[in-house]
């Protein structure tokens, strides 16, 4: 399993696994061997198979995000101007990420409305 759909299938505070146990009765174990690989133990065919159907619903509701090259020039849309930057938005199911001025100009600027 990707890194990133690891915390939305554990969900907040283990919260998915204990609805797959409980609900299902489903036991799910992180592999020892693999950080992203997960067992799910079933008493029957049909547990498994709703379990399999459950995990499936989980991960397919997260929006593809992105992958971005390292130096690739992008569209943002600016959310917050500081002081010593700037917060911009990438993509919506990503957070914010903080610019400094010293990213946003070729020159040195000491106050950020020279720019």
């Amino acid at each position: 399993m990707p890194a990133h759909n690891r915390a939305q299938f554990v969900g907040p505070g283990g919260v998915n696994l204990k609805l797959l146990t409980s609900e299902i009765g489903v036991q799910v174990t992180a592999s020892a061997s693999d950080a992203g690989e997960f067992v799910m133990f079933a008493p029957n065919k049909e547990a498994m198979a709703e379990a399999k159907e459950r995990v499936e619903e989980l991960l397919a509701d997260e929006e593809m995000v992105p992958e971005y090259e390292f130096g690739a020039i992008l569209e943002v849309t600016v959310v917050e101007l500081k002081e010593r930057g700037v917060n911009v938005e990438m993509h919506p199911s990503l957070p914010s990420v903080f610019i400094p001025v010293s990213q946003l100009a070729a020159n040195k600027v000491r106050v950020y409305t020279h720019l």
